[in-house]
């Protein structure tokens, strides 16, 4: 035993000199880059040539957090998708730029960036510039980018893929799991499509969750079809069979060149012979050149600030740029009132929700703002996103775009299992009815579920006042849609929910025109992440191994429970993807 011991402690004393040396070298790789970069010129932008073709790679992903960590390393800054837009409508009327070609490989756009873009260059194509799309591998998300195209080409290879198909997703219920384990979540929902929470609960999908995502899904994929038919000119009916069939899935190109669904098949380096492999000038380049050109613009503005991430109510310097609270919010909005060239705000929203509080202070900073608030929905504002997106003043969601959710939901967690399972014994002091409701080894009674289910319903009752107010929708008519119940942005219009099918740019635009504002510029207020922020980011999970490792927090799992602002208090929350 005292040779296991000894061993024991060997081995425990190299994992804590390895989790030492690694901890070290992160940050000084991290300082190292970060000096390189800080004193390193900006890059100098190439000028652009006649004859050019803009070069748009989908992989590159464009942020719509108003920050990318990654440029404190890097002296080729990245854009923003609103740049990218803009960039896309002033090279429709550039004479130096011949054309755009798109490489679609790995795309990171989500739907809402796709048809956001999907729309900018229909119209680049309208005044008459070619755009080329290429790709070796296509499936929905890019293809449904290519169809844009004046050519869709792919490589004369059968080892190229292709998998268009319909829908499919699974999600994971816990149910038994957490039996197994011992770890249980008492889930107290108002709204009775609110589904956030059931797959801790339940073993399989709840009637009213099913219903609803397979409508919306259906909606999406329609929408898919519909689209390809359009642009490629061939029948929706002849498309839709040949997907549910399985034709266009685990394919090759010349599947769909039979089809008609690609135009051309040729290799990436000959087809930028072609079009002269000297005259391509990547989009970025090209989006700052634009934003340095408008930096001495005095003209009058319209601000531009992004709410992207889950609402928390507390502010925590680790993942800043992948939440909203309401002290983030309040800074950049007071910027934005605070400048007197500014005129108007467009919010652009990508939250799940979160935070049912925090939801209602940003609510309410935005409802009393002196100047007109624009909502220009990405690719999610549901729950508490759509909470805090019904106090502006106009909403314009795209056609894909998931909204709605209004409902409250709180998860109780109850380890009382696990904790036996572990032997360990818990002696409790208490005085008070209630005192234990937010204990995590407590039993839940009917008496306590009563006690939480009226005081989420407070909530709820609130969160349908809030948005019959800023709508114009009676109480009783707003019930009906809401129950947690998830719509589409065209589906959203219809109901009331939204103003307006369109995407940032419209937005911008709609905000310019109804201030009868015949020259503006847009100022885009970002997020100030320190370089400090962004290191505690990335070294929090590597600091929470060391503390476990080094025996050092013995409580940590039990307190990074309840700080956890989507357990125990009132949530509005849709954590889904479509």
């Amino acid at each position: 035993m005292i040779i296991l011991r000894i061993l024991k402690n060997i081995i425990l004393f190299f994992i804590k000199e390895i989790i030492k040396i690694g901890i070290l070298l992160f940050i000084l790789g991290v300082g190292i880059m970060y000096t390189i970069n800080y004193f390193s010129k900006t890059k100098e932008i190439k000028p652009i040539e006649n004859n050019s073709y803009l070069e748009l790679n989908l992989a590159n992903g464009y942020n719509e957090s108003g920050t990318n960590p990654l440029d404190y390393f890097s002296t080729d800054k990245t854009i923003d998708f609103y740049t990218l837009l803009s960039s896309i409508t002033k090279a429709k009327n550039d004479n130096r730029i011949d054309g755009i070609f798109i490489n679609l490989e790995n795309s990171a756009l989500n739907k809402s960036q796709v048809e956001e873009l999907g729309q900018k260059l229909l119209e680049f194509k309208k005044s008459g510039k070619k755009i080329y799309a290429y790709g070796a591998n296509l499936d929905n998300n890019n293809y449904n980018i290519a169809i844009y195209a004046n050519e869709i080409i792919m490589p004369p290879s059968a080892s190229a893929t292709v998998n268009i198909t319909g829908f499919y997703n699974q999600i994971p219920y816990f149910k038994n799991l957490s039996n197994l384990v011992g770890v249980k979540f008492n889930v107290i929902h108002v709204g009775d499509y609110k589904s956030y929470g059931e797959n801790y609960v339940k073993n399989e999908m709840s009637h009213e969750f099913k219903e609803n995502m397979l409508r919306i899904y259906d909606k999406v994929y329609n929408n898919f079809v519909g689209d390809i038919a359009k642009e490629r000119q061939l029948s929706s009916d002849n498309i839709n069979e040949k997907i549910l069939n399985g034709d266009l899935m685990v394919a090759t190109p010349y599947d769909l060149i039979k089809n008609n669904l690609i135009d051309k098949m040729e290799y990436l380096n000959n087809i930028k012979e072609e079009l002269g492999k000297d005259n391509f000038v990547k989009i970025e380049d090209y989006g700052r050149e634009k934003n340095i050109s408008s930096e001495n613009d005095q003209s009058p503005a319209i601000a531009l600030i992004y709410l992207n991430g889950d609402i928390n109510y507390n502010d925590d310097s680790r993942n800043l740029t992948n939440k909203i609270t309401p002290k983030t919010f309040a800074d950049k909005f007071q910027e934005a009132l605070d400048d007197d060239d500014i005129k108007g705000i467009v919010l652009r929203v990508n939250s799940p929700g979160g935070s049912a509080l925090a939801s209602e202070i940003i609510y309410n900073q935005i409802k009393a703002s002196s100047k007109p608030v624009y909502i220009s929905i990405g690719r999610v504002a549901a729950s508490g996103g759509y909470y805090i997106s019904s106090a502006g003043k106009k909403i314009f969601a795209d056609r894909d775009s998931i909204t709605g959710s209004i409902g409250v939901v709180s998860l109780i967690p109850n380890i009382q299992e696990l904790v036996h399972k572990l032997h360990i014994n818990l002696q409790t002091l208490e005085k008070g009815k209630f005192a234990s409701i937010y204990s995590l080894t407590n039993n839940f009674t009917e008496e306590d579920k009563e006690k939480m289910y009226k005081a989420n319903e407070e909530v709820y009752k609130e969160f349908l006042e809030r948005v019959s107010s800023s709508r114009g929708i009676s109480v009783e008519e707003l019930n009906k849609i809401a129950q947690g119940r998830v719509w589409l942005g065209e589906e959203a219009v219809n109901i009331g929910l939204v103003d307006q099918i369109g995407g940032i740019e419209d937005t911008i635009s709609a905000m310019g025109e109804d201030l009868s504002l015949e020259k503006y510029r847009v100022k885009e207020i970002k997020t100030d992440e320190s370089i400090n922020n962004f290191i505690s980011s990335y070294m929090g999970p590597v600091l929470e191994v060391k503390n476990i490792i080094y025996g050092e927090k013995a409580d940590v799992i039990l307190k990074n429970i309840k700080n956890n602002e989507l357990y125990f208090k009132p949530t509005t929350y849709f954590p889904y993807e479509i």
